[in-house]
């Protein structure tokens, strides 16, 4: 009775401290922007509770900032003005009515982690960015929600008027930046001529429209795209008018553009370049480079049927959906680039080399499959082409590109032998008794791509019982 007594109680204590762990994290400031504007910095907190109460307590764990009623908008601002903050932006609606009013800013040489839930919509005044970030801010997006952020004449996403963008880093969600709607600024970005400032995508949906004579991503009128390191997410920028989808403004060089990863789609407006220089830029683009320095190239491949495709390896965020309006996907690939493609019908491919040609590194013999490598004469096949293993996972050079078990094929019951048990479920699975079709993979014995009496008579013959 007392053991039995013990493990209850042990079992209440670790529910109690996860409980604890939990909430204490997820234990946010609410601020409700429907009774007045929320200013963050390290020398005082000013924001509205649910009931119209000034709350002006600092919070360790952060800011959640949202409304009542999302479907109207509200003339409200966040601000942060100093400090490093964690924010959260829970189906806000901001609409500014004055030229100089900020939707949501980080001024000066603020921080903030900003994570977006829900559906978020910010339209600021006319001469500020949606998401206005000052050349000396830092700004990190993440979260899995939607943001969508325009400006008038500035950035969506960056410099408000004349002024650079930033230090922003975008970690994941889905975000529609547009700047520049009547002027001349870019979607992510700098303002009306102001830089790209450093920008890095690591994962996330993001489509990012450039205004007149700016970059989708990068410069604003006539000023350059600064830093600009792409490691993954699906990207697609375009250029307004004379200026680079990714890079340059209208006279403006491409700046130092890095894609590692990701699928990156870029469209120049007129006469510039789809990433690199803007329009009648007089000066040349150092081109596009990874990591590694060396140079990488586009090649386009179509999927239409997958789960997940990973570009440089199975350790990178995946790639789970398609462009807007598009079937293909927009690769920047060296001479050791990788795509390995998980298939909506549990097949794998993969595709190695800057063409992206299709490669088999098992041969012919084995199948891989769903989460199996489906072998014929052993467990450890041999590999070509540059590709390794250790344990369970395949390698092309450095990177790990798949995961997997090794089965042999016709061993259904997965004991490593092929006995009379494996004959007995390849009846089974003759008869339409089996519906797993990874099963029905590894019963078919002699692979003419149906498992029946042929595959189970097989398997009796080996001289093993049933």
């Amino acid at each position: 009775m007392k053991k039995i007594l013990s493990v209850f109680l042990c079992a209440v204590i670790l529910f109690t401290l996860a409980c604890f762990r939990t909430s204490a994290l997820d234990d946010t400031t609410v601020f409700y922007l429907d009774y007045g504007d929320v200013v963050i910095s390290d020398e005082g907190i000013s924001g509205y509770d649910i009931d119209g109460n000034l709350r002006d307590s600092f919070n360790l764990y952060g800011y959640t900032i949202t409304q009542l009623n999302p479907s109207v908008p509200l003339d409200r601002s966040v601000t942060v003005t100093s400090g490093a903050h964690n924010i959260e932006l829970l189906n806000v609606n901001i609409r500014r009515n004055q030229n100089l009013d900020y939707a949501v800013a980080v001024t000066k040489t603020a921080s903030a982690n900003i994570t977006i839930s829900g559906e978020n919509h910010l339209h600021p005044g006319t001469y500020r960015a949606g998401l206005d970030i000052a050349y000396g801010a830092t700004v990190v997006i993440d979260g899995e929600g939607v943001l969508y952020t325009e400006s008038e004449m500035q950035a969506g996403i960056g410099g408000g008027n004349g002024k650079s963008n930033g230090n922003l880093t975008i970690n994941s969600g889905t975000i529609y930046a547009t700047g520049g709607i009547d002027g001349y600024s870019a979607g992510i970005g700098g303002g009306t001529s102001g830089t790209g400032g450093t920008i890095t995508i690591n994962g996330g949906y993001i489509v990012a429209t450039g205004g007149y004579c700016a970059a989708g991503i990068g410069g604003g009128n006539t000023r350059p795209g600064g830093t600009i390191t792409i490691n993954g997410g699906i990207v697609t920028a375009s250029g307004g008018t004379s200026g680079a989808g990714i890079g340059g403004g209208f006279v403006g060089n491409g700046g130092t553009i890095t894609i590692n990863g990701g699928s990156v789609k870029a469209v120049g407006g007129e006469n510039a370049a789809d990433i690199g220089n803007g329009e009648k830029c007089k000066t040349s683009f150092s081109g596009i480079k990874n990591s590694a320095g060396e140079t990488v190239s586009l090649v386009t491949k179509e999927f239409t049927d997958f789960d997940k495709l990973y570009f440089g390896g199975i350790y990178t965020l995946p790639i789970e959906q398609h462009h807007p309006d598009d079937n293909s996907f927009y690769f920047y690939t060296s001479a050791d680039s990788f795509l390995t493609a998980y298939k909506s019908n549990k097949e794998v491919e993969y595709y190695s080399s800057s063409s992206l040609a299709a490669t088999n590194p098992f041969g012919e013999s084995s199948k891989r499959f769903d989460t199996a490598l489906i072998c014929d004469n052993n467990l450890n096949p041999g590999l070509c082409d540059g590709f390794s293993s250790s344990g369970n996972i395949l390698y092309y050079g450095e990177k790990a590109v798949d995961s997997f078990t090794p089965v042999l094929r016709g061993d259904a019951d997965g004991n490593g032998s092929l006995d009379g048990r494996d004959a007995v479920i390849a009846r089974c699975a003759e008869a339409g008794m089996i519906e797993n079709a990874l099963t029905l993979k590894i019963t078919d014995k002699n692979k003419d791509g149906i498992t029946d009496l042929t595959d189970a008579a097989i398997l009796e013959n080996l001289g093993l019982f049933i």
